[in-house]
């Protein structure tokens, strides 16, 4: 609702602004999870990736968005601690570790596909300029979430 309210703001249609992402947005949304640790590592990563974006758009837009942004931002700080922490207790054996790891593969590989029928919303954020900052926060955001819970990156488990 806030981010309908900041469109609105800036005299935009949020419903126009948000076209060009809905089908990869829905298609990575639709998409079936094995077990429930691949449900929390899936809506952990993929808010993550949320997250990420978030920041990096709030260094890239003017200073009232960005107000805005880092105050949604705030918001989040504690359910991504939380979640976090729920999946840390759900990795306790090798097995669970094993099944975490093939979750992670097929969150990327989701992600990947959703949106690799139109790549214009990818384009649109990279018209955005500072696009080496825009990968690193992406790559960077999701290596520090799996090491959080104790994965490295590609889902392989941190041994000691």
């Amino acid at each position: 609702k806030g981010f309908v309210r900041r469109l609105e703001a800036l005299d935009a249609d949020p419903e126009r602004a948000m076209r060009p992402f809905r089908r990869a947005l829905d298609s990575y949304h639709a998409g079936d999870v094995a077990n429930g640790v691949e449900g929390a590592l899936v809506d952990f990563l993929g808010e993550g990736v949320a997250d990420d974006l978030l920041h990096w758009l709030g260094r890239v837009v003017d200073d009232e968005t960005a107000a805005f942004i880092t105050e949604v931002q705030q918001d989040e700080i504690g359910h991504e601690a939380r979640a976090a922490e729920s999946l840390r207790q759900q990795l306790q054996t090798p097995s669970d570790h094993l099944r975490a790891t093939i979750a992670v593969g097929r969150m990327l590989a989701r992600m990947m596909s959703s949106g690799a029928s139109d790549l214009g919303p990818f384009l649109a954020f990279l018209r955005l300029g500072r696009t080496p900052d825009l990968m690193s926060a992406l790559v960077g955001g999701q290596v520090r979430r799996l090491r959080r819970i104790g994965l490295r990156p590609f889902g392989l488990p941190v041994i000691g």
